[in-house]
């Protein structure tokens, strides 16, 4: 049968995955929480950026998105839950944040098709839920268009950021690219979540991992070569979670034996 750990086992003898997990899950928390309720709190601290609506906006979607990770990283039982995890943050990024977004500037073509594709996703994973639609057939189409639009908004901000009517600055693009690093992680989470060898707790911490790889280099870059205080506080927070999971549970890299 196949093997589904809960995590509590301490792989390589330094850190359990409990431990790693609910340092994702705390940090993403808490990040969800204050830039969705408070985004002027974070831009205060970013001395590159500019103290408008537009970037209130950045910071929320950036929250939205990703909401669906300190869900995935304390319930870990079941490819439903990856199902629950990917539904909340589809629900909450694209119908909450694109529909609010949508609403304020109906000229702009980005949030529309944020809007249009959430709606999409979001139908196929709760007629998956409800057992009308395999699971995987969900799960596949959501870590294609995820991978998709993440891929696509990290390595051409530009054009996302000119359909959401944003200015194409640094800080911009930064954000930006933290919000493809949220649809990356979660791409992931589903990708994985397809291999039914895997352990849940295991899914869960790669797309954390997938997260990170993304958002440490460009969080640290922004730190070091353009000196922004707050990026280094995020260079902070990310790169020890990727030295956690990376030093803490090198076996969620490896295939599982059954």
């Amino acid at each position: 049968g196949v093997r589904k750990v809960r995590g509590g086992a301490s792989f390589s003898g330094i850190l359990s995955h409990d431990v790693v997990r609910s340092y994702c899950g705390i940090t993403s928390a808490v990040y969800c929480a204050s830039l969705a309720l408070a985004p002027d709190l974070y831009n205060k601290l970013d001395t590159e950026s500019r103290n408008d609506e537009e970037t209130r906006s950045q910071l929320r979607s950036h929250a939205l998105a990703m909401f669906g990770f300190p869900y995935i990283m304390y319930k870990c039982d079941s490819i439903e839950n990856v199902l629950e995890a990917c539904l909340i943050a589809v629900s909450s990024w694209g119908l909450l944040g694109g529909s609010v977004r949508f609403s304020r500037k109906f000229q702009s073509l980005g949030p529309l098709l944020d809007f249009a594709t959430s709606i999409i996703l979001a139908a196929t994973l709760t007629a998956s839920l409800k057992g009308f639609i395999k699971p995987q057939s969900a799960l596949y189409l959501f870590a294609t268009v995820s991978a998709g639009f993440g891929f696509l908004i990290l390595l051409l901000p530009s054009i996302y950021i000119k359909n959401q009517d944003a200015l194409p600055d640094e800080t911009s693009k930064r954000r930006t690219r933290y919000l493809a690093a949220d649809l990356i992680g979660m791409s992931t989470l589903a990708w994985n979540a397809l291999d039914s060898s895997l352990p849940i707790s295991h899914v869960a911490l790669r797309s954390a991992l997938a997260f990170l790889y993304v958002a440490s280099p460009i969080s640290t870059y922004h730190a070091l070569i353009k000196k922004s205080q707050i990026a280094m506080f995020d260079a902070i927070v990310c790169d020890l979670g990727l030295l956690l999971i990376l030093v803490a549970s090198p076996t969620v890299l490896q295939p599982t034996q059954i």
